[in-house]
């Protein structure tokens, strides 16, 4: 049986849509960060109401096209949720990112008013700050989808990612902005955890422990 895209897309959306139903919460383990897309897709088709979208990431994933990854590779997952009607950039926040690796991205964030919080500026800010921000653009949403690229980590906390890109967040970092996240959001992922280069399974500890934390802050609401 030949891979595809649009039938691995289809079924999770199914199943995640699924989980939405009963009024759970779901919890998306990747894998390539493609797979973020059919998650916004099932929170977007099967709740009401806009969408807003919290992106821990070292890279931006806004591509639109590419004659090697297509339209939905794991640099397309944001932009592909753009096109959906009840997301708007400006509910979209992008934090940890560092890796500007095309020239238009530049005039394009200025474009659609996607807001950044890079990593240099999460260095000199406290938790509380960063969660306040990415709030603040979520305040008029009713619905919050929430992505974790372990590459948003420096590589020295996650060696095992897609790919390595210095001057990360700590672990630290993360633990304390998505603790405040964490009540807020209906619909979480963490992609890109690689175990082929994952020395002590460093970054493998690191994705179960967010996931432990995010479903017992929950489950004490």
């Amino acid at each position: 049986m030949a891979y595809s895209t649009e039938a691995t897309f289809a079924n999770a959306e199914k199943r995640i849509g699924e989980v939405l139903d009963k009024g759970d919460f779901p919890f998306i383990l990747g894998g390539d960060h493609s797979i973020s897309y059919p998650g916004i897709k099932a929170l977007h088709d099967r709740t009401e109401g806009k969408v807003g979208i919290i992106q821990f990431d070292s890279h931006l994933d806004l591509v639109d096209d590419s004659p090697v990854q297509g339209k939905f590779s794991q640099s397309s997952q944001i932009r592909r949720a753009l096109e959906l009607p009840r997301v708007a950039p400006e509910n979209i926040v992008q934090i940890g990112v560092r890796s500007y690796n095309y020239p238009w991205y530049g005039q394009y964030l200025q474009e659609t008013g996607i807001v950044q919080i890079t990593a240099r500026e999460v260095h000199g800010m406290s938790a509380e700050e960063v969660v306040r921000i990415a709030l603040e653009a979520c305040k008029n949403v009713d619905r919050i989808y929430l992505t974790f690229d372990i590459d948003v980590l420096d590589p020295a906390f996650a060696p095992g990612s897609g790919a390595n890109e210095p001057g990360g967040l700590t672990s630290a970092q993360c633990f304390a902005i998505l603790d405040g996240l964490y009540p807020h959001i209906h619909a979480m992922d963490i992609a890109e955890v690689n175990p082929l280069y994952d020395p002590q399974q460093i970054t493998s500890s690191m994705a179960a422990r967010l996931l432990f934390d995010c479903l017992t802050v929950r489950a004490k609401g």
